[in-house]
């Protein structure tokens, strides 16, 4: 029994999450071999298991340039195509097993369980450093990626809504909202905006359920993320839903509201509420209150 134990970088992907007909794996495969051709390198290994194909690189700069490039693929044929597309990844480093055509282990199972954590058209990516993130973000201008969780180190990178680029062009700004304060921020390319009970931050919320740096929004052009770091945790609300946040980052819609450590039922007045409105231009003063 020949089993090769080797350690290095473990990618899954799956298109179209639920279904494993042959015609969404035959078209899995065309997106592999065409992000193979524009990356002009091909995995080491590709295995298909269930919905699912498994690959693995050498390092981490292959991994990240070709998984970049299927989610490219896959988005442009969901443009141009009746048939919804929607592709979920991950990639992770450590130790798996090979065997004949099977492929088992810490790192395939790990990255099996980030792929079903990821969201449409998102790579989730745990264990690389984040300046090695950023530095390949930065090098791709179609890039976004925001911190999932802060304490397995997990980046979601993602391309871009497709109403973001003309956005750019029209000098989007976010304005928050909170008891007498509000600011206007100019839209750009991962500006980050700290909410929390300390004196620095740009939004600071004088309360004690609010920890001192509670919160940070990133306004990318036309996107809006949040990423909690407390530990009473963050309430969002927005598309009448009521979302609870506790150290992991999630995408916003254009405007909503945002309560730190209680919800928004629990307040009185609607004090300490955040309002938010990403727009074209300032929203006027007093437009928007906390309800």
């Amino acid at each position: 029994m020949n089993i090769q134990k080797q350690t290095g970088f473990v990618s899954t992907l799956n298109l179209s999450p639920g279904h494993c007909s042959d015609d969404f794996i035959t078209l899995r495969h065309a997106i592999l071999a065409k992000a193979e051709k524009i990356s002009h390198f091909a995995p080491e290994i590709i295995i298909d298991e269930y919905d699912e194909s498994i690959l693995t690189f050498r390092n981490h700069f292959q991994a990240l340039d070709f998984l970049v490039n299927t989610f490219r693929i896959a988005v442009n044929l969901g443009k141009n195509s009746k048939t919804k597309i929607s592709l979920k990844s991950s990639l992770c480093t450590g130790e798996y097993f090979l065997h004949q055509n099977q492929i088992y282990g810490e790192a395939v199972n790990l990255a099996t369980s980030l792929s079903c954590r990821s969201r449409a058209n998102e790579l989730l990516v745990c264990g690389l450093d984040l300046p090695v993130i950023d530095a390949f973000v930065d090098s791709h201008p179609d890039l976004d990626y925001c911190l999932r969780n802060s304490e397995q180190n997990c980046v979601a990178i993602h391309l871009p809504d497709s109403d973001i680029t003309s956005g750019r062009a029209a000098n989007n700004v976010l304005q928050l909202e909170c008891n007498d304060l509000s600011k206007a921020f100019t839209s750009a390319r991962n500006q980050r905006i700290s909410i929390g009970r300390a004196n620095d931050c740009d939004i600071a919320i004088n309360s004690d359920e609010v920890s001192r740096h509670h919160a940070t929004i990133t306004l990318n052009y036309g996107s809006i993320f949040i990423e909690d770091h407390s530990a009473n945790g963050s309430y969002l609300y927005f598309d009448n839903r009521e979302i609870f946040l506790t150290n992991e980052s999630m995408k916003l819609f254009r405007d909503g509201y945002i309560s730190l450590g209680r919800n928004r039922q629990s307040r009185q007045g609607g004090s300490n509420i955040i309002s938010y409105v990403l727009s074209g231009e300032a929203v006027p003063e007093d437009s928007r209150q906390p309800g």
